[in-house]
């Protein structure tokens, strides 16, 4: 499922829109439409399918049930079949095949709709080979044709299409080729595709990107180099361990950016040779406010599918091959993986020697147990009291089976990795850009907000400052669509070189904006698991209820027009925020069914609301013109209101017993700003009191 295009290039649009997406395997037949449940149908093939007729005819249901379908790709139809099997798909799109041109050298762009094609790249010069595919029906519009060079009816082929039927891409007119970089980028606007495809309507979305009217910022590092001895000496320590640079030079260094550090289990642990200061620095770590404690595996599973049906002789068979093959390698260097003494070989370097491993650390036989239970049995015992493992950092190719995601899930662990976005000049495309999470099983796997290091220095061997290039994949994944949140994901071997670690105080930076609200990993987790638990029930013109958002505390409205949110008639709304063309409104996390009532008319009074705040904010109660907030976060703190019928308003603000803030301010334009002083994962309790 995960190497599908319609996984990797689709799905990250669509859940931008929404939708989330069940999987299919039409290999095993086709579903029952007694337990069918969902609203449209996608499809994405490179190759016939593998039983053509069962899916034929299950997808003329869909249409004659008035089921909207947008197929990319190819029809799935075999190729042996002839113009006669492939039309009876394309009938579907109200198209029909004439011909086929193999060579183009004559065929050329007879009509080309910007509102759908032309995304991030227009056709080439050489165009691919196409079908002719020419329209039967009235309700057919083509968004790309190409002039065939052909005579009569066969001159010109509808290659993207709109129908009642939903929406065609044709497969070599969906993407374009950049053979210079070996990727893609989307011809297709597959935005402007699926609304046209679906027929979306202006409506809430649940929305992963943001919270209290800003984007979400977290950051997490893989405790991979934990023990790697640094190029970067410490006053006390000319050769400290890279997990002690990243301490003193990013944790300790930066108490208001929020940190999760996942360690990995046999890294601090003495029985596989961990050292004292190994277990140390992670008590030192984890003791830290601005550390959110999490876990990297015990024994780090590079693939796991290797361990689904473990076999331990396999296992030992397969580290004997290995080491004979290495012949004149420095068999010294493997010992700390294989069972031996440890010492500061990177693991990167051990890989240069192309040997397969299924793991990091093999002494011992693999269990799940020892792997999840077992590794956050050996965190805990390294936090302070009252601090426990949050989150399950998957390891190695990230592709943990339904049993694992289980174990986790059996634990009280959320979990996260995988996805590896990029949108910057080396992936210069949205298709590289990875959807929320993935299904594994009865569960989903949340996906990182970004690449991490490790892909940015291929496979930390080089280009050891490229971690930067972050800072473009947050740009393009911001404006003009805010696609994901940020995420500063690293290893614990940026500690090791001055390169790695100037790249990730560089981003640290770009965090420092104003843009951004910092929240732990486990936070964004939460919000992700809720877009796929919510529900969106409309209830009226303009109304909407939603349920089982779990910790999602957002919902968007793209291009609204001049439809706002009405707060005298709905309840559980605490706030809303235009940005670019989308309406951000805020939910009650304390009012588990908000209904939204959205309206273009002014209001008849001024009701008080969130526009922004750099704290999540957990309670937002009104009472005429009296508010009583609640917040928690980290740095200097800033809250925006709305809606102030007043000229003047008293602040108090209290912390830790204490008061903090005891003033007067003056509103302008309704609008209020509150500034408070810095915090460390602190709440803050305000009231806003209205003077005349």
């Amino acid at each position: 499922m995960a190497e599908t295009y319609v996984h990797r290039f689709l799905e990250l649009p669509l859940n931008h829109m929404g939708l989330r997406l069940t999987y299919w395997d039409v290999a095993q037949g086709m579903p029952d439409w007694s337990d069918f449940r969902s609203d449209y149908v996608v499809s994405w093939f490179r190759e016939p399918v593998a039983q053509p007729e069962p899916y034929l005819a299950w997808m003329r249901e869909a249409w004659q049930r008035g089921i909207p379908i947008a197929s990319m790709g190819l029809s799935g139809m075999p190729a042996s079949g002839g113009e006669a099997v492939a039309n009876d798909f394309y009938e579907i799109h109200g198209l029909a095949q004439r011909d086929f041109v193999l060579v183009t050298f004559d065929a050329s762009v007879s009509h080309f709709d910007e509102d759908v094609v032309g995304f991030e790249c227009s056709p080439d010069a050489v165009l691919p080979p196409f079908p002719v595919l020419v329209p039967t029906r009235e309700d057919v519009t083509s968004y790309l044709t190409l002039r065939s060079g052909l005579e009569g009816d066969k001159g010109e082929s509808s290659l993207v299409t709109i129908s009642d039927a939903g929406g065609f891409a044709h497969a070599n007119y969906a993407i374009c080729l950049l053979p210079e970089l070996n990727r893609v980028q989307w011809l297709v606007d597959p935005f402007a595709f699926f609304e046209r495809a679906f027929d979306l309507e202006v409506r809430p979305v649940p929305d992963t990107t943001t919270l209290s009217g800003r984007r979400i910022f977290f950051s997490h590092i893989d405790g991979d180099g934990w023990n790697n001895v640094s190029e970067i000496p410490l006053p006390w320590n000319e050769r400290p361990l890279s997990a002690e640079i990243v301490n003193e030079h990013l944790l300790r260094a930066y108490p208001e950016i929020p940190v999760g550090v996942g360690v990995i289990g046999a890294d601090v642990d003495p029985a596989f040779g961990a050292s004292e200061d190994a277990t140390r620095l992670a008590r030192e770590a984890f003791a830290l406010p601005n550390v959110e404690i999490a876990v990297h595996g015990y024994t780090h599973p590079f693939y796991w599918w290797y361990f689904r049906e473990y076999d331990r002789q396999a296992e030992l068979d397969l580290v004997d091959e290995q080491i004979q093959e290495l012949e004149g390698a420095p068999i010294d260097d493997l010992f700390q993986w294989f069972g031996g003494e440890q010492d500061n070989t990177s693991l990167a370097a051990l890989l240069t020697y192309d040997i397969f491993l299924p793991r990091a650390y093999l002494q011992r036989p693999f269990t799940l147990a020892e792997e999840i239970d077992g590794a956050i049995a050996r965190a805990n015992s390294l936090a302070p009291e009252g601090k426990t493992a949050q989150v399950y950092y998957w390891t190695g190719d990230t592709r943990p089976f339904p049993e694992a995601m289980a174990g986790t899930v059996a634990a009280g662990i959320r979990n996260i990795n995988g996805g590896d976005s990029r949108f910057d000049n080396q992936f210069p495309s949205m298709a590289y850009v990875s959807p929320v999470g993935r299904p594994v099983g009865a569960y989903w796997q949340i996906y990182s907000g970004n690449a991490n290091d490790n892909t940015y220095t291929d496979g930390w061997t080089q280009n050891y400052h490229a971690m930067r290039l972050v800072e473009e994949t947050v740009k393009h994944t911001g404006a003009p669509r805010r696609l994901k949140p940020f995420d500063i994901y690293y290893h614990s071997f940026t500690g090791e070189r001055y390169a790695s670690l100037e790249a990730i105080v560089h981003l640290y930076g770009v965090a420092a904006s104003d843009e951004f609200i910092h929240v732990f990993p486990s936070r964004y987790i939460d919000v992700a698991n809720g877009f796929y638990s919510a529900e969106i029930t409309r209830t009226g013109e303009n109304e909407w209820t939603i349920g089982d958002r779990g910790g999602l505390q957002t919902l968007r409205i793209d291009r609204p027009g001049a439809l706002r949110v009405d707060f005298s008639s709905s309840s559980g709304v605490i706030g809303q925020r235009m940005i670019g063309d989308a309406l951000y409104v805020s939910l009650d996390p304390g009012n588990e069914t908000p209904r939204l009532k959205l309206t273009n008319s002014e209001p008849d009074s001024l009701v008080p609301n969130l526009i922004e705040a750099s704290w999540e904010v957990t309670r937002f109660a009104v009472d005429g013109c009296d508010i009583d907030i609640t917040a928690k976060g980290f740095g200097a703190g800033l809250i925006r209101i709305d809606g102030i019928d007043a000229p003047k308003v008293n602040v108090v603000a209290r912390r830790d017993g204490g008061i903090m803030v005891d003033e007067d301010v003056m509103t302008e334009n309704g609008q209020l700003d509150v500034r408070l002083p810095t915090a460390i994962d602190q709440t803050t309790a305000l009231t806003i009191r209205c003077r005349e």
